[in-house]
């Protein structure tokens, strides 16, 4: 039976982001593959941080607008890349709050880049067990961000991902590799190496228009979409394709 590949996003864009080529092009060799984004849910209520507020302004969208919103983008690029997808219901790290003081865990971008909070551990064994209760039958293998950049939703899916059983692979986050084009290496797992996915030009098309489909984002990252998908272009060559860190034996799983 074939391998069951499940890449899992923090957020509704980063697999697309890190590795639309990949998938659009292993889906073309006949390879099954899906997409899992954790922090897909509502937030609990309407105190936003001003950390919160200050996203909604970025993305220009009201508060009640941002979920769906971004889900519907998500809908349209995981359509684009002909992939099947789930979204789970874990609200962003920008509206979670400590489960018994009540206060926000992550209230400004020093936060938010600084490391998991002690008050999220509870989430993390939550999210393990959701995506353990979640797994198909047959064969699966995890792809996990390595948490490139240190944002706390990629290091709370990578640590709910690692405390399970099923065999994991590692993507470099992008674009954070830009400002850390060096740090994967430190982050990988012992006994990982890296191992380029050449994209095809179609896949590098479909890619490109998979996260053009986040339209609500791409100002957080490039100046127009023209940019975005030169910074594609960049990627690729800077990397030999799409970067996918896998162990490194003769079983590799």
């Amino acid at each position: 039976m074939a391998v069951k590949t499940i890449i899992v996003s923090p957020h509704f864009d980063d697999a697309a982001l890190s590795c639309g080529g990949w998938i659009y092009d292993s889906l073309q060799r006949g390879e099954e593959m899906e997409v899992w984004t954790i922090c897909a849910g509502h937030p609990a209520d309407d105190d936003f941080s001003a950390l919160a507020v200050e996203f909604h302004a970025n993305w220009a969208l009201t508060a009640g607008e941002v979920i769906e919103t971004r889900r519907g983008e998500d809908r349209t690029a995981m359509q684009v890349l002909g992939v099947p997808y789930r979204h789970f219901s874990f609200a962003d790290a920008i509206y979670r709050k400590h489960p018994r003081s009540g206060e926000h865990l992550y209230p400004d971008v020093e936060s938010l880049f600084g490391g998991l909070h002690p008050g999220d551990q509870d989430i993390m064994q939550l999210v393990a067990v959701k995506i353990a209760e979640s797994l198909p039958e047959g064969e699966v293998r995890l792809v996990s961000p390595l948490t490139v950049g240190n944002h706390a939703d990629h290091l709370l899916v990578r640590g709910a991902v690692e405390m399970l059983a099923a065999p994991v692979w590692y993507y470099p986050d992008y674009p954070y590799t830009r400002a850390y084009p060096h740090v994967a290496a430190l982050l990988a797992p012992s006994g990982f190496s890296p191992h380029a996915f050449k994209i095809s030009p179609r896949g590098l098309a479909i890619w490109q228009s998979s996260v053009a489909a986040y339209a609500s984002q791409i100002s957080s990252f490039w100046a127009s979409e023209e940019d975005m998908r030169q910074g594609l272009v960049s990627h690729m060559e800077a990397f030999n394709g799409i970067t996918i860190w896998r162990r490194d034996t003769a079983n590799r799983r």
